[in-house]
Formats: structure tokens, sequence, C-alpha cells
């Protein structure tokens, strides 16, 4: 199994106080995390958009992918939400994310989505 992180996903430790490896462990120990190369290209763009609490998140993200989170060299064409989408598909993975539009394509698919619930721990929400 796999989850796959969304940029705001990996933004949740410094927004929210949320230690998400340790959470997703928690759902399923022998699951591996992921990301993709877009989101990654997210994360520093945003940490060197300037100043402010979105900047700070993103360099956070980045430290967090550093400390465990394998980035695949998958894409697709599209968007971040399309890559993200299509690794759901193509290759089964969970995706991590609070985007409110990718979680409802993803329900659409019937796919399986990890988010945020409380502000305090990680749900896995079936389709």
């Amino acid at each position: 199994m796999m989850y796959a992180l969304d940029t705001n996903f990996l933004m949740i430790p410094h927004n929210f106080g949320v230690d998400v490896l340790t959470e997703l462990t928690r759902l399923n120990p022998s699951a591996e995390t992921v990301t993709v190369p877009a989101v990654m290209d997210e994360l520093r763009a945003l940490a060197t958009a300037g100043r402010g609490r979105d900047n700070l998140a993103a360099e956070v993200g980045l430290k967090l992918v550093d400390l465990g989170v394998a980035v695949l060299p998958f894409t697709a064409p599209g968007s971040t939400d399309d890559i993200l989408v299509a690794l759901s598909q193509e290759e089964g993975a969970v995706v991590c994310t609070q985007d409110k539009e990718l979680k409802q394509r993803l329900a659409e698919l019937r796919r399986p989505v990890v988010v945020l619930r409380n502000r305090s721990h990680l749900e896995e929400v079936s389709a």
C-alpha cells in the first residue's frame, strides 16, 4: 500500500501541529509514504515566495520529505491534482490531501483519501 502526499498535506505539521508521518504509520504501519515531483515543485515555489505562513509551512514540508517521504518519478499530463489522481488509479495509491476539489474527484472515482480530522489526527475516508 502507498500513501501519496499532496502539497497541502505536507504543510499540515506547521499549520496544525500534527505529525503526519507518525499518524500515517498509525493508520498503516507497512504503507510506503510517497510524493511526486510536481508536489515538490509546488513546495519549493511556496517556500521561496517570500515571508508568511505558507512560506514557513512549505519549508517544513520540504524538510518532512527529507525525513521519510520518497519522491516517485511519476508523471502524467496536467496539473498536480491530475498526477495524484493518475497515481491513485494506476498504482493504487491512497491520496492524502486537504484539497476539497481533489477529494471530490477521488470520491467520484471511488478512491480512498486520507484527511485531517478535527485538526488533531488523520483518518482514511473510503469512497
